[in-house]
């Protein structure tokens, strides 16, 4: 996180948030705690080529930034970074009604994984800025178009923004039957395609808690999805979340590999909103 801080203020020294040029500031701050070496990389230097020299003494550990040049930084952060062009996919198949056990609820209290997911709107959501574009489908036996992608910070017709809209949607979704996995990823890497930013991080974002289990006619080839979602000149980086602990991982795994993104694991659907943030901190 330090070299974080340092990276974006020492590159971006004329940041200002409120008015107020802080990264000079934060600057400041560091270099009257802190001598020497890291005084120099703070300026925009360094010290001996080959490293701090063997005799002089290291700085203190730097203490913990405070929340608000924490806050500061990651709003800098979202206004520095390339923009988002996401697809969300969220599988609302059967199996998303059971438990966090992966049990049929014995209550109509209990909450379900499906419920877990909607109660994470906002990790799901909040890491997202204005002009990120983002759209939202779900899926079962085929998928359901949401929301098309479109700005975060977009008004509708209805007066409300395209960020509200998602959230309204995430909160209505319900449950279905099958899970035509394959499918749905392999037309949603193409919409991305036809839809492609060449200013953007261009990916997908898929949540499942099985394996696929497409209705006739769906595509049930592994290897022919992985050849169709890699290897083209507008790439598109499919993130998996391998939701529970039926999901199957090792194709999750493969579709994340086949297009240099990542594959997340929420074995324990409790811990979704934490997996959600640490996902959508890759845009």
């Amino acid at each position: 996180m330090i070299y974080l801080l340092v990276g974006v203020l020492a590159l971006h020294p004329t940041s200002s948030v409120g008015g107020h040029t802080w990264s000079a500031d934060l600057r400041g701050d560091l270099r009257e705690r802190h001598a020497g070496p890291l005084e120099a990389c703070v300026h925009g230097s360094r010290p001996r080529a080959n490293g701090a020299l063997p005799d002089t003494p290291l700085p203190q550990p730097l203490q913990a930034p405070s929340p608000t040049v924490l806050d500061k930084v990651l709003t800098v952060w979202r206004q520095l970074r390339k923009p988002a062009n996401v697809l969300i996919l969220m599988d609302t198949s059967g199996s998303m009604g059971q438990n966090a056990k992966g049990h049929w609820p014995y209550s109509k209290t209990e909450l379900t994984k499906l419920d877990l997911v909607q109660q994470a709107h906002g990790p799901l959501l909040d890491g997202f800025t204005d002009r990120d574009r983002v759209g939202l489908w779900h899926f079962s036996d085929e998928h359901v178009t949401d929301d098309d992608l479109a700005a975060m910070g977009t008004t509708q017709d209805d007066g409300t923004t395209h960020r509200a809209h998602i959230e309204a949607d995430v909160a209505k979704l319900s449950l279905d039957h099958s899970t035509a996995l394959y499918t749905t990823i392999g037309d949603a890497v193409k919409t991305l395609r036809d839809h492609y930013d060449t200013s953007a991080i261009n990916a997908v974002l898929v949540l499942t808690d099985g394996k696929n289990d497409p209705p006739p006619g769906g595509q049930s080839d592994l290897e022919g999805l992985l050849s169709t979602i890699s290897g083209t000149d507008k790439p598109v980086r499919v993130f998996t979340i391998a939701y529970g602990a039926d999901a199957d991982t090792t194709a999750l795994q493969q579709i994340a590999d086949a297009t240099h993104a990542h594959a997340y694991k929420a074995s324990d659907p409790n811990t979704i909103a934490n997996v959600l943030t640490n996902v959508v901190s890759n845009f």
